[in-house]
């Protein structure tokens, strides 16, 4: 199912070599070909919040941002949906395979973060995204 701007749901789909094929507006379409759709090239998004199941009530202090992935992009977190920061994945330290992004002080007190990432590269890949966070002592 392609997701975006405009969800498409095929009537009738199939499998052939490994693709996915479905007919949308009544268009063969073919769905899992990066992030080329329709013969257009859109941007690939991901977006997300960052919290804790257990404990989503809890006042957390974000510390960073620790990503896997195939490509660059540009990773965003914002404490208020909408006030991104945006950072260059490819300008920033990796460790074992892990990209470390910092979380700026004035955006790291909250219940929850929200993030996403953004990349144009045909063949993009989150392979894994986490994060350091302590619960916020109140005194």
């Amino acid at each position: 199912q392609w997701q975006g701007p405009f969800t498409y749901e095929p009537k009738t789909a199939s499998v052939y070599r490994g693709n996915y094929y479905g007919v949308v507006d009544n268009k063969a379409t073919e769905f899992n070909n990066g992030n080329t759709f329709g013969g257009e090239s859109y941007d690939t998004v991901i977006e997300s919040v960052a919290n804790v199941a257990n404990a989503p009530h809890i006042t957390k202090l974000f510390r960073k941002f620790y990503l896997e992935t195939e490509g660059d992009a540009t990773f965003s977190y914002a404490k208020n949906y909408g006030d991104w920061t945006d950072k260059i994945l490819s300008n920033y330290p990796t460790k074992n395979g892990l990209t470390h992004i910092g979380v700026n002080p004035a955006n790291k007190n909250g219940r929850q973060i929200y993030w996403k990432i953004v990349s144009n590269i045909q063949d993009f890949i989150l392979q894994q995204v986490s994060w350091l966070y302590e619960p916020r002592k109140r005194r």
